[in-house]
This record gives structure tokens, sequence and C-alpha cells, in this order.
């Protein structure tokens, strides 16, 4: 996923919807550069911010993840 600018930020600056496959289905996430990575629940809940390369981001959000936020 891409955004129109670079992260500089510690706060969410990007929301986006997943798509399927994704919606529901994320196990890792990698942020590059200054990006952080947040991942949100349909009730509102999220993990994160996640830096850099997270190979596993626990099953407590694995199968919930209907968002990802950059900032």
């Amino acid at each position: 996923m891409r955004v129109p600018e670079l992260c500089n930020s510690s706060e969410p600056a990007y929301i986006l919807d997943l798509p399927e496959p994704f919606y529901k289905n994320i196990g890792s996430v990698q942020g590059w550069g200054k990006c952080k990575v947040w991942l949100y629940a349909e009730d509102g809940s999220y993990e994160g911010p996640f830096k850099g390369d997270v190979p596993d981001v626990g099953q407590s959000i694995r199968h919930r993840v209907v968002q990802i936020a950059l900032g």
C-alpha cells in the first residue's frame, strides 16, 4: 500500500480500508523509512504503531484487521 507523501508523523496520517484478500487476514507488516503502521479492527480497537519489519502481528489482531493506518 502506498501513500502520496513520505511518512513523518507520530500519529496515523493515512487510513486505508483493506480489500479482499487482506480483509481480516494480516499476519505481518513492514513500514519503510520513517513510516509506522497501525492495524484497526471493526470495533475501533487497534494495535501499533509497528515500526520496521514485523513478521508476526500477533493472534489478538491478525484476523480482525479491516483498516491499516500509516503515519
